[in-house]
């Protein structure tokens, strides 16, 4: 009696590669787009969505510099004394964050929805 046939492993195979590929590809979300905020003491002050360098500025006072480049922020410099929001390095995943605690800065990745292809116009309350 054989435990497994000649076409058990031939399924059992392409299970295993649906599985690895779709551990490894990560498929986009096409409902929303993910664009950089950045909140100062609490508040979204900044929303960028574009590559380039910004000065974040509270009261007329420059807090840090941030570089966006294709969908990845870093803080350039910054005023705070331990500057570890400098070493942190580049911001990919959107489940992160670069905090800075002196200047009270966190920026992160939000996600706002996709009028385009969701086909949808407009929201009311």
């Amino acid at each position: 009696m054989k435990l497994f046939g000649k076409y058990d492993f031939v399924v059992l195979s392409v299970i295993i590669f649906l599985m690895f590929f779709l551990l490894i590809v990560r498929i986009p979300s096409r409902d929303s787009l993910k664009k950089i905020a950045v909140e100062i003491n609490g508040k979204e002050s900044y929303i960028f969505d574009k590559n380039g360098i910004y000065e974040i500025k509270n009261n007329g006072k420059k807090l840090m510099t941030i570089e966006i480049l294709d969908h990845k922020v870093r803080v350039l410099r910054s005023t705070c004394p331990d500057k570890l929001c400098v070493k942190s390095g580049w911001l990919k995943n959107s489940n992160a964050a670069i905090v800075c605690v002196p200047n009270r800065i966190v920026i992160h990745y939000k996600k706002f929805p996709d009028f385009k292809r969701s086909g949808i116009d407009a929201y009311t309350w």
